[in-house]
């Protein structure tokens, strides 16, 4: 089975909330339409073509690569035009402040299951059953630990130890298998002349990343915490969310095992472990995490549990990873965990099925499509693979496989390396945690162990980690049948139009 063999296979649409056309305020709110752009991508792409430093241009959330996504986003300034092969603005009015997290409401998807067999359609019609009516545990998909995936690790173990050296040196120094060519040979520049700040100042350019980190450096050698401060908030911040996120994954999955019978579970295979979900709810958990709406914590140091199963569950989680909860107060302004509830049970709504039918790209193969909405920050290829827990091959789902690059791809992919990374192959395989393992092993080979514990995978896994509306202005249909946006006017290297 595979998702994302094209882009057009996984839609999503975000459902954010009304902007008013002839409104006043100094930003302006678009909806951006991408093609085989993450929304990191995009925003760079559009802040060299406008001009503009990076953080002039917000969004509300994150979308992938290997997708069609219509996303808002606001960019300060003047009403603007653009667009290209692989994205394309349309204005939608003007606000007051800058888009947050908070703009987005939901998300539609669309996503295209192929490559299917008669074996992996067989759990489809009772598991589709069981998550409309009960929902499934809203854990975060691999996407949230491509920190993990990518050789990383969690850099929030260093912000927490107050190791800010390590934390900056992995952050700028160390080159990772999703950096591309330019990245890569910044860093190893910066990894040679570790230490000989002046020196290194004289090598970059003026407006090279990482270039004030160095400055501040060059003033300050010791001061690592200072030269943290200077790089973007927004990348801290994704590997703070990233360690709370796995906290809370395994905490959940400690709860789930001491709350419901072996018979209710079964563990559904993540990049690195196993997590249970359940198929049915009775009696007081019906209750409580579906009609009541309970929600789990991603924690900070002031997290107070009153559920004691709960509590524990957490404990056990935080007692493997040999912290406890006054460590999650990292010693510097800039950077923090901060508590935010989210809901334990995640019940898509509108889930539908289309299908199966004869997949044409794969032969004797059969493909169904699948149409459901969620709440902001949960995700899509979760709902996929709980809907074909028990197939044969659903391992395969967490195998980032595309179709071949035709000529339109390539063009973006090899002639535009500027814009665009390096592609990443799947992650290295997940090692066998245990009793042993150490503060110095893989994140993967951490996980914790016991008998409440996840299983470790045994085998390579990983993913790449709604509706999309009409064609962009003026935009034409691709052969597949959905919205390409149009080739713009602007050329590489000229400013595209303003409307002030």
């Amino acid at each position: 089975m595979r998702i994302k063999y094209r882009p057009e296979d996984f839609v999503v649409q975000e459902r954010a909330r009304t902007v008013e056309p002839d409104g006043d305020g100094e930003f302006a709110v678009y909806r951006l339409t991408k093609r085989k752009l993450t929304t990191f991508e995009a925003v760079g792409r559009l802040a060299r073509v406008f001009r503009i430093p990076k953080r002039d241009i917000r969004f509300a959330g994150l979308k992938d690569r290997q997708s069609v996504s219509e996303q808002v986003i606001s960019i300060r300034g003047p009403h603007r035009e653009y667009a290209d092969d692989e994205l394309a603005l349309e204005y939608l009015g003007r606000t007051e402040e800058p888009l947050t997290s908070e703009a987005n409401e939901a998300n539609h998807f669309e996503i295209v299951v192929r490559d299917c067999r008669e074996a992996d359609l067989k759990p489809l019609e009772k598991n589709l059953d069981e998550v409309k009516r009960y929902g499934l545990p809203n854990y975060f998909d691999d996407q949230r630990f491509s920190c993990v995936r990518y050789g990383q690790g969690f850099i929030a173990r260093d912000f927490i130890a107050g190791d800010f050296e390590s934390a900056f040196k992995k952050l700028v120094a160390t080159v990772y298998d999703n950096d591309d060519a330019t990245l890569r040979h910044l860093k190893g520049l910066i990894r040679r002349m570790w230490g000989r700040w002046n020196e290194l100042l004289e090598s970059l350019g003026e407006r090279q990343m990482f270039r004030s980190a160095v400055e501040h450096l060059a003033h300050e050698p010791k001061d690592f915490a200072g030269a943290l401060n200077r790089l973007g908030t927004g990348l801290k911040t994704i590997h703070l969310f990233a360690y709370q996120s796995y906290i809370w994954n395994w905490t959940v999955h400690r709860y789930l095992r001491k709350c419901l019978e072996k018979s209710q579970l079964s563990e559904l295979p993540f990049a690195i472990a196993f997590y249970a979900v359940w198929h049915e709810l009775h009696g007081v958990e019906k209750q409580r995490w579906l009609e009541q709406g309970m929600s789990v914590p991603l924690i900070d140091h002031t997290t107070r549990i009153d559920d004691g199963r709960l509590a524990k569950a957490l404990s056990e989680a935080l007692k493997h990873e040999q912290l406890s909860l006054s460590r999650f107060r990292i010693p510097s302004e800039e950077i923090f965990f901060r508590e935010e509830p989210r809901s334990l049970v995640l019940l898509p709504q509108g889930l539908k099925v289309d299908g199966p039918e004869r997949d044409e790209a794969h032969r004797g193969r059969q493909k169904v499509r699948l149409r459901f909405t969620l709440p902001r920050g949960s995700y899509g290829t979760l709902v996929v693979r709980r809907l074909f827990l028990g197939s044969p091959n659903l391992k395969s789902l967490t195998a980032p496989r595309s179709a071949p690059r035709d000529k339109e791809t390539r063009h973006g992919d090899e002639k535009r390396s500027d814009t665009r990374g390096k592609r990443a192959g799947g992650p290295a395989p997940a090692g066998r945690g245990g009793p042993s393992a150490t503060r110095g092993s893989s994140p993967a080979q951490r996980a914790p162990h016991g008998s409440k514990g996840p299983a470790k995978p045994r085998s390579k896994g990983g993913t790449r980690s709604s509706k999309s509306g009409g064609p962009a202005p003026g935009g034409r249909r691709n052969p597949a049948g959905r919205p390409q946006p149009k080739k713009s006017d602007n050329k590489p290297g000229k400013p595209p139009k303003d409307h002030g």
